[in-house]
């Protein structure tokens, strides 16, 4: 037992130091994302700042129904958005830090509304995991297993069925898991309303070479689908811990 804790720790340490800026260059992953991220539009003075995001200036026309996944333990994005548009806002987080922070939230504003709910492509139960205390979860299986929760998930058509109103702006900060749930939507137009996606694009860093060469695929061949589905694909730039995933912003022309 005692062992295995040592060992976790170690680990956690290791984690933290490859995370490091200082160490981009030895890292082939990170260098990767650096060059591919140097070749695609950051946002710019036509954007906004909302919380840690960014939305372009006059964006919004009226009331907006928005679908926010892995909210954690911070809606202050959310709640900013209430308070400039009155957007109707739906929440969503199945894991026990959100669902108590929300729990524990005073005062939350009508406009939003929480379900202890993921997001995949396949609706049902599936297995979430934890890779130190403190971290999020995630449903991409690490190395070392902290812990591990049977958490429920909806697909895109459970989304309809529960918010039963056009959805114009997503938001995905959910662990890894977003870019094939993206694709997908965008594929196959599951949200025709859809204007706008925030979404965190977290390359598998520590997994092995294999797995990072699967999601290197998968995300070019994404990017030449918005580009032919007429998306336009903003980099949102990062002040730390950067090039471990791609923080961005997809606007439908």
């Amino acid at each position: 037992m005692y062992i295995k804790k040592i060992f976790h720790l170690f680990y956690v340490y290791f984690i933290k130091l490859i995370r490091n800026d200082k160490f981009i260059v030895l890292s082939k992953k990170r260098r990767y994302l650096r060059n591919l991220s140097n070749k695609l539009n950051y946002v710019d003075s036509k954007f906004q700042k909302i919380a840690n995001y960014y939305i372009p200036i006059n964006f919004f026309k009226g009331r907006e129904v928005i679908a926010s996944f892995g909210v954690g333990s911070d809606i202050e994005f959310e709640n900013q958005l209430v308070d400039l548009y009155e957007h109707e806002i739906y929440l969503f987080d199945p894991t026990p830090r959100s669902i108590d922070y929300i729990k524990n939230f005073k005062d939350l504003k009508k406009n939003l509304k929480f379900f202890p709910l993921g997001i995949s492509t396949k609706k049902g139960v599936n297995k979430f995991y934890q890779m130190k205390p403190w971290s999020d979860y995630t449903i991409i299986k690490p190395k070392i297993v902290f812990d591990e929760i049977d958490v429920e998930f909806i697909d895109i058509q459970g989304l309809i069925n529960l918010v039963n109103k056009p959805i114009t702006m997503m938001k995905l900060d959910i662990e890894g898991a977003a870019l094939p749930i993206v694709h997908n939507i965008i594929e196959h137009n599951l949200l025709p309303e859809l204007k706008i996606i925030i979404a965190e694009l977290e390359a598998p860093m520590y997994q092995s070479y294999e797995i990072f060469e699967k999601f290197q695929y998968e995300l070019e061949n994404f990017l030449l689908l918005i580009e032919k589905e007429n998306w336009n694909l903003f980099v949102i730039p990062k002040e730390k811990n950067k090039y471990l995933s791609l923080e961005v912003v997809l606007i439908s022309n």
